[in-house]
């Protein structure tokens, strides 16, 4: 693991733990040229499976659904073809409690670009949300904003493996 997604790894967890305040957890895909609209959704994880270094959906997102079960690797994805570059994009974890768990800002290096939170080289992303005070199991929410404004949001459920 390099140092760079050490001290991503560390930076979330802190957040999620509520002791730190910010944080950079995700990694940008590049767009595929067939764009598929604005999109939010969870998944186990993502796979450039064309080796391109594009977003190709939906067969390069494994998992995607709305119930995870807790030992399962889970990534938030969003996409808005209307993302330009230079924007203020904001994402927002809420816990089953309805408490903030996560919260990142990010500026857009490209036009409609696709942002992955905890991408599938974090394989903590879970296990964190599992042992927060403000998770545990239970419903969760992930808001996006773009410039400040809302833009869009998806929802999934965190169960038990056993």
């Amino acid at each position: 693991m390099s140092l760079e997604n050490i001290a991503k790894n560390l930076k979330r967890k802190l957040a999620i733990l509520g002791l730190a305040g910010a944080l950079t957890l995700g990694a940008v895909g590049t767009a595929q040229a067939q764009d598929v609209g604005k999109i939010f959704f969870e998944a186990n994880y993502w796979e450039d499976i064309y080796g391109d270094n594009s977003v190709h959906y939906p067969e390069g997102y494994h998992g995607i659904k709305h119930d995870f079960k807790d030992n399962e690797e889970i990534i938030f994805i969003g996409h808005d073809p209307g993302w330009s570059r230079g924007d203020d994009i904001e994402y927002v974890l809420y816990g089953p409690k309805g408490d903030v768990m996560l919260k990142e800002d990010i500026n857009l290096e490209y036009d409609g670009e696709w942002y992955h939170a905890g991408e599938s080289i974090d394989e903590d992303l879970m296990y964190d949300m599992m042992n927060s005070s403000k998770g545990g199991y239970g419903n969760y929410k992930v808001v996006w904003y773009e410039n400040g404004h809302y833009d869009g949001q998806s929802e999934f459920s965190v169960f038990s493996s056993k």
